[in-house]
């Protein structure tokens, strides 16, 4: 994470965030520049998690 943040000019906090999952939101910007680091696609680091409560309605707000 050290050097992904001063080789790109990414703050040490907003790595640490999205390390341990603490991340609400990333900028695209910011994930080109971790994808060019490290040479990959963002499908590569991102994926899509079903953290809803198991027995909870799965219905959000939408009109039927």
């Amino acid at each position: 994470m050290y050097w992904l943040s001063k080789e790109k000019g990414i703050a040490y906090s907003v790595l640490w965030r999205l390390k341990t999952g603490r991340a609400t939101s990333i900028r695209f910007d910011i994930l080109v520049r971790i994808c060019e680091a490290l040479e990959c696609q963002p499908g590569d680091l991102i994926a899509m998690i079903d953290d809803r409560c198991p027995g909870k309605s799965t219905k959000r707000g939408r009109a039927e």
